[in-house]
């Protein structure tokens, strides 16, 4: 029996220091290798891997940590459990291996720090640039709204180019309308420089990887670098705010008012729409009900405010692709604008419905097998390059999902996340003539740098599926590596 001797005392104060009660953080990310299971788990980190055994809850995988069960939404992160633990304890789970060890935390609000610097930065600027066309159209929508003046019968008289948005849009926009002119680019350039920064984090932290205040700001600046970043603020156009909305609503669906943010940024633009059909691919039906219930309340807001244009808008403007501008045109990346350069004129609509709905397809399977096993960031990506493929138009500035894209394959390959970054640095779209119908005179080499965006989309695609069969002998982890 222990008396008090020094060798006792020391023994009774490392057993009352093993139990006592730690912060065990659960994040999605790689299996470690042997040297955790033998006891040695990397500092900072507590991962998550598929054990034998699974046991599956709708939307939740049910864990239990030292004999106390918890609620584990699947692939969340940054959770903390109180469980106590050591570092060099693995805790058997229902369907899951808990790596307990320490937490290594950030310092309090740098992520909320650097968004703001970001914002306060983006908006100084837009208030000193202050013109910015497609701002331009949003407001005149938004004049339109108050007014009550047909929307769709005539064009914005600043930049001349029409409003070609559903209703609901010019609805929204009223607000920016009241404002002076400097006002409403500082804060629309700051919002969209904001939600950039903020789907940055998002997607480091549904990586299972850190997001410092350095880093947000550097990947946030370092972006402006891409073709679509700049061309997106330099236009003021809105791609990146529903870049956001997408990114919390496909990364966490398990949220009671999930899916409504994507309803929403449908009734903005209708091309969200194909993330509704990945919820119910996932079998996140829930969420995809409240999406397809907020869209259908958009189209309502906008018969409310405009019935006559809306009725226009849903009859007449809907299925016409050169509303928004010449398909053929070299910055129109979709499968569609690709078939009207090489074909020399517009594709039957029997043809683009064929091609595109085919490959759109078979990408968008691929986003959904990604995101079941695990990996919802590069589901979600693989889901954005589904609906620009399918996109009767999809301008160079709708391809601000080439930063998400980047960081998630950055994770897997840096030479993969340098050669696609560079594809968007370069702008090799605009290498040969464009502009005015001279795409119909490009040789055949010029079809390869001119859809540069869309082969490269097609690239990261094809490369999902050979990836997604290649793992199905073997297990997979949280962030889709192979184990």
């Amino acid at each position: 029996m222990c008396g008090n001797s020094p060798t006792c005392t020391a023994h009774r104060a490392r057993k009352k220091s093993s139990i006592a009660p730690r912060s065990l953080s659960v994040t999605p990310g790689r299996r470690l290798g042997a040297g955790l299971r033998s006891g040695t788990p990397q500092r900072g980190q507590a991962q998550l891997t598929r054990a034998s055994h699974r046991s599956w809850t709708r939307g939740h995988r049910a864990i239990t940590v030292l004999g106390r069960r918890q609620a584990l939404p699947f692939g969340a992160s940054g959770m903390t459990l109180p469980v106590p633990c050591v570092t060099s304890q693995i805790c058997e789970t229902l369907g899951l291996v808990v790596y307990a060890a320490p937490v290594r935390r950030m310092g309090p609000g740098s992520a909320p720090a650097a968004v703001l610097v970001v914002v306060i930065g983006a908006a100084i600027a837009g208030a000193v640039v202050g013109e910015f066309p497609d701002l331009h159209v949003y407001r005149y929508g938004g004049r339109a709204v108050l007014d009550q003046l047909p929307l769709y019968d005539a064009d914005d008289p600043v930049t001349g180019y029409p409003f070609t948005y559903p209703p609901f849009a010019a609805v929204v926009m009223v607000p920016l309308t009241l404002l002076p002119g400097w006002l409403a680019a500082a804060l629309w350039t700051g919002a969209s420089a904001g939600c950039l920064a903020v789907s940055v984090v998002v997607v480091r932290r549904a990586l299972g990887r850190p997001a410092p205040w350095w880093l947000v700001v550097g990947v946030t600046a370092g972006a402006l670098a891409l073709e679509p970043v700049w061309q997106n603020l330099s236009f003021g156009q809105i791609n990146l705010i529903l870049m956001l909305a997408v990114l919390i609503d496909l990364v966490r669906p398990e949220r009671g008012t999930s899916g409504v943010l994507v309803g929403i940024a449908a009734g903005l633009k209708l091309t969200p729409l194909v993330f509704v059909v990945l919820l119910v691919l996932v079998g996140h039906r829930g969420a995809a009900r409240r999406a397809s219930l907020a869209f259908a309340g958009t189209v309502a807001a906008g018969f409310a405010a405009l019935p006559g244009s809306a009725a226009t808008y849903w009859t007449d403007g809907l299925l016409d692709p050169g509303r928004v501008g010449p398909p053929a045109l070299a910055h129109n990346q979709s499968v569609n604008g690709a078939l009207t350069r090489i074909l020399d004129g517009s594709p039957p609509s029997w043809l683009w419905l064929v091609v595109a709905g085919l490959l759109a397809s078979a990408v968008l399977l691929a986003a959904a097998a990604w995101w079941r096993r695990g990996d919802r960031v590069l589901g979600t990506c693989l889901g954005a390059v589904a609906m620009l493929l399918a996109a009767p138009v999809a301008w160079s500035h709708h391809w601000v999902w080439a930063v998400p894209v980047a960081l998630v394959l950055w994770e897997r390959s840096r030479w993969a996340a340098a050669a696609w970054t560079a594809v968007f640095v370069l702008r090799p779209i605009v290498w040969p003539p464009w502009g005015r119908g001279q795409e119909y005179d490009w040789r055949w080499f010029d079809h390869l740098s001119g859809n540069a965006y869309l082969l490269a989309a097609l690239t990261v695609g094809s490369w999902a599926a050979i990836a997604l069969n290649r793992r199905r002998g073997g297990s997979v982890s949280m962030v889709g590596r192979r184990e």
